[in-house]
């Protein structure tokens, strides 16, 4: 019997007889208290081999990914290559630079943002009358927010700011020159512009344009929520898996110097993140087939 289930069935088994002889201090019956604790018991052995499962399940995962495998089975496999062949997964930039990034920035989130803004002053509008003072800036206040939010998506706010960052970097010309000039794959707000020269990822929050000299090496990059079990994923959170294409910078010195993290990474669909690890790898980008799990 593994170690882990052992120590819990001696744990749950200790913590029974002790709950038995409180139970019948305080005069519970040992009728009651007995089968309430072998319930207890029951169920801590339960969760304790579906732990001991979750773990083989995990080491394993972690053991697939160091050596760049993907896919749980042969039939993933066929099913992602069988996606592949059926269209181009890949695009090309729209008009500009800039107005092909406004265009990725919006979402259906700005239909979901003015429906509701609309809903709060229509509730607004309803009850005025019956609503204390503070309830109706509230209400009033977050109309604004949403259309706001949505106005903001529709008009590129945050992607001119993002864009206009970038035209203050030497050489912003090749840059938007190989933006235009490249194949983007992703989605709205998360996508990347792949390259021979120039590799653009582009995320909610930053746009980071690397020369290919920059990159040190790309991989993959799985997370399974937010912990691990002595290194290995664990699946207490498969439901959440999250892909990355993960590209390292060639020198941590210049990191430290410039405090740049050691790394870039763009969220994205993990057939896609297949797919551009893939044309990274062919466009001779330096690639590592092993999978970051953390």
């Amino acid at each position: 019997m593994k170690k882990g289930i052992t120590e819990t069935i001696i744990f749950a088994l200790a913590a029974c007889a002790v709950a038995v002889i409180m139970g019948l201090a305080k005069g519970i019956p040992w009728t009651i208290s007995v089968p309430v604790a072998a319930v207890f018991f029951v169920l801590c052995v339960i969760i304790s081999i579906a732990q001991e499962h979750s773990n083989k399940k995990s080491f394993k995962t972690a053991a697939d990914l160091e050596n760049g495998i993907a896919f749980k089975n042969e039939n993933q496999h066929k099913h992602y290559e069988k996606w592949k062949e059926q269209k181009p997964h890949f695009e090309k930039p729209k008009g500009s630079m800039l107005g092909d990034i406004i265009i990725r920035y919006r979402s259906w989130s700005i239909a979901w943002e003015i429906i509701g803004g609309l809903v709060l002053l229509f509730i607004l509008w309803i009850v005025y009358n019956e609503l204390e003072i503070y309830v109706r800036y509230i209400l009033l206040g977050g109309a604004i927010i949403l259309f706001y939010l949505a106005f903001s998506d529709i008009f590129g706010i945050r992607a001119r700011r993002l864009y206009n960052r970038l035209t203050s970097l030497p050489d912003f010309a090749d840059i938007e020159k190989s933006y235009m000039e490249n194949v983007l794959i992703g989605s709205p707000k998360n996508w990347i512009s792949v390259g021979r020269e120039y590799l653009i990822l582009v995320t909610p929050k930053i746009i980071i344009p690397i020369h290919h000299n920059r990159a040190a090496v790309i991989r993959r990059a799985y997370i399974v929520g937010e912990t691990n079990y002595n290194g290995a994923l664990t699946s207490a959170a498969s439901g959440s898996e999250k892909h990355f294409i993960r590209v390292y910078m060639t020198s941590s010195v210049d990191a430290r110097e410039y405090a740049l993290p050691v790394y870039y990474s763009v969220l994205l669909d993990k057939y896609l993140a297949e797919l551009a690890f893939e044309m990274l790898t062919d466009l001779g980008y330096p690639a590592d087939p092993s999978i970051d799990a953390r």
